[in-house]
């Protein structure tokens, strides 16, 4: 099996990433054209065999500006022919990567010793998905 290399995003207003080669940052951005550009810079930087995020379930305004953003990333995945699992539960991710789908930010950003929540939330992302592939 060929070596996974995958970007993994934490998708929000403030956007954490993380690539399987350890490097990691945060993507801001004023609208929707700002993030596509920012996000198609990192796959045509890294070139990642697969992506992951995971889709809100609660709030309908986050999960309405989240799908619009995750479209546009399903999009960049499909353009660079990256595997692609957008449809994963943040409840799912915690349970099977620290043991308690209820897990609090602080004990993921321990685990991973990040200062930043949502890069934490992406390394977690990555562990995920390197665990069920």
């Amino acid at each position: 099996m060929p070596k996974l290399k995958i970007l993994a995003i934490d998708v929000g207003i403030m956007s954490g990433w993380f690539f399987t080669n350890g490097q990691k940052g945060e993507i801001k951005f004023k609208d929707p054209l700002q993030y596509y550009t920012e996000v198609k810079k990192l796959f045509i930087l890294y070139k990642p065999t697969h992506f992951i995020c995971c889709r809100p379930v609660r709030f309908p305004q986050i999960i309405a500006k989240h799908s619009k953003l995750i479209s546009l990333i399903e999009l960049i995945c499909y353009q660079q022919g990256v595997i692609y699992f957008t449809s994963v539960i943040d409840s799912e991710v915690k349970k099977k990567v620290l043991g308690a789908g209820n897990a609090k930010k602080t004990q993921i950003m321990d685990k991973y010793k990040e200062k930043s929540e949502h890069i934490a939330d992406a390394m977690m992302f990555e562990e995920y998905l390197r665990q069920v592939i």
